[in-house]
């Protein structure tokens, strides 16, 4: 089981792989089959280099509990450039300006940011106000698994629930400013909180 965060709340710090402190995870890039394509680090300060953005793929990526570890070092760091090479997930323009991305980039169809999905209003399948996406939950694989919400809306009980991601298979789309659970009042009623530490995440 993995748990990310993102801006505004990074708690993963980037290493190299002499477990020295490096930057911070910036984003993640994802495909339309829900799986981690890259993990986009900001270096900053270190080996004479100032803010720099890599993306690591996700098969050369290991996270911890309290930190992701990814193999860059003072030699290689050119070699994740994030729009060069191999790695071109995404044109800087992609990136910078919309939420998908041609189908011709080198990841595949649909590379979509993870931070088009967090802070989204969640509503349900009626359309009613339910909260905001604070969170996401994926498994050791890097296949997203779950959205974890904040419900703050004063129909419902206050507090922070997990639910399973419905993505593109579903109709959603990361051009959308809300995400809408397929649930109804009553469904959500009932819901037990969140714990993270009963959280298995398993294939």
């Amino acid at each position: 089981m993995s748990q990310i965060g993102l801006p505004p709340n990074r708690p993963y710090t980037g290493f190299d792989n002499n477990s020295d402190d490096i930057g911070s995870v910036e984003n993640v890039l994802i495909n339309d089959k829900n799986q981690i394509e890259a993990v986009i680090v900001q270096i900053g300060g270190v080996w004479d280099v100032g803010d720099t953005h890599v993306a690591v793929p996700w098969d050369e990526v290991k996270v911890s509990d309290d930190n992701i570890q990814v193999p860059l070092n003072a030699d290689n760091y050119d070699d994740y450039d994030l729009f060069a090479g191999e790695n071109e997930y995404v044109s800087k323009g992609a990136l910078q300006q919309t939420t998908q991305v041609d189908d011709e980039v080198d990841a595949g169809a649909s590379i979509w940011k993870l931070t088009d999905l967090l802070d989204d209003y969640a509503t349900l399948g009626s359309g009613a106000g339910y909260g905001y996406i604070e969170n996401v939950l994926f498994n050791d694989n890097g296949q997203v698994q779950a959205v974890i919400v904040s419900a703050s809306s004063a129909d419902y009980n206050d507090g922070v629930y997990a639910y399973p991601f419905y993505g593109y298979d579903y109709g959603w789309d990361p051009a959308y400013s809300s995400y809408n659970l397929p649930y109804t009042a009553d469904d959500v009623s009932g819901m037990s909180e969140f714990n993270v530490d009963k959280y298995v995440g398993d294939d």
